[in-house]
Parts: C-alpha cells; sequence; structure tokens
C-alpha cells in the first residue's frame, strides 16, 4: 500500500503529469530544546482538511526533518515527542508551492513554539537559521513568518500570520495562504 501511494505521489509531482515546483511543496525543518539540541524522538505529521495523513517524518538525529510532495493547500501540521517529557503542538497553516520551513522549539512546561516562513527548498531552511542565530528563534522572520505556540503568538509581518496557541487550542491562520 505504501509502495502504491508513494509512487502516485512521484507521478503527480514529478515531471511525469506536473512541473515539480508548480504544485507540489515541502515542509522542512528542525525540533530543537530551549538549549538549541536535538529534540529526539520526534515525528511531525501533516493531515488534510478531511483529517487525512498526507505526509510524515521523523527527525534525524540532529532534530532535522522534510516532508516532500504536498499539494498547496491548507493543513493540520503536529509535532510529537514520543517517550519525552516535551511538550508537542498542533497548527494550522496553508502551504504555497514554495514550501515552508518550520522550527519547533520545546519544553517540558509549554507547548512547542513553531516558528516558520515560506520557502522550503534545499537549503532555505538551514540558511534561514544561520542567519537568524541570535534572535531566538532559530528563524529568520520575514515576509509571511510566524511563530505560535509556547503562549508566543500573533502577527509578525505581512502575507499571514497566526493567533491563538499555547493554551491548548488550536492556532489558526489569521491571513490566508502563509
Amino acid at each position: 500500500m505504501f509502495a502504491k501511494f508513494s509512487i502516485a505521489v512521484a507521478l503527480m509531482c514529478g515531471t511525469f503529469l506536473l512541473p515539480p515546483q508548480a504544485h507540489c511543496a515541502d515542509i522542512a525543518g528542525k525540533v530543537n530544546n530551549a538549549e538549541d539540541s536535538p529534540a529526539l524522538p520526534a515525528h511531525v505529521s501533516v493531515k488534510d482538511k478531511n483529517g487525512s495523513v498526507v505526509g510524515q517524518a521523523d527527525a534525524d538525529s540532529l532534530g532535522r526533518y522534510r516532508i516532500r510532495g504536498l499539494s498547496s493547500g491548507e493543513y493540520d501540521i503536529t509535532l510529537n515527542l514520543p517517550g519525552t517529557k516535551y511538550l508537542g503542538q498542533t497548527i494550522q497553516t496553508g502551504l504555497r508551492p514554495e514550501g515552508l520551513c518550520l522550527d519547533w522549539k520545546v519544553s517540558e512546561t509549554a507547548a512547542a513554539l513553531a516558528t516558520g516562513r515560506p520557502g522550503a527548498t534545499l537549503g532555505a531552511c538551514e540558511a534561514a537559521a544561520a542567519a537568524a542565530s541570535g534572535t531566538g528563534l532559530g528563524l529568520a522572520l520575514g515576509a509571511g513568518a510566524f511563530v505560535v505556540g509556547g503562549g508566543v503568538a500573533g502577527g509578525l509581518a505581512a502575507g499571514g500570520a497566526f493567533s491563538g496557541g499555547g493554551d491548548g487550542s488550536t492556532p489558526k491562520p489569521s491571513s490566508p495562504g502563509i
């Protein structure tokens, strides 16, 4: 079953039916604790508006993950950290064709903090994180950026923002199409 699904995604998102950048996007990022060390094990899953899991990934030993081949649209993205004392989070966001860099900061006392910005092309997430070292967020905040969870939320830049979260509620986009 998984092999058939993977082949179908490859055909839909590959050069056979659709241009790779036209309708398919990636979500990539890192999962770190407050000390900027990888928080493991970490599992990120993506559900569509019908509640079906359409993508998922486990973070590697450096805390990095990538979910490939998603269509543009609205999704619920959930971070789970099974077997740890860290708290996860679920956010709602729009996904554009350029993808999404979505980094998570986790703690044992508050819901995970999600920071994101458009663009999950190869190396873009890592470059943004390097440029933002010292911001405390681990991600450069620019047009379309957002922060959700851990009691911190709200519009940080034009092009889409979030409100809510950190209190058990599911954050909702305050403007469409991040």
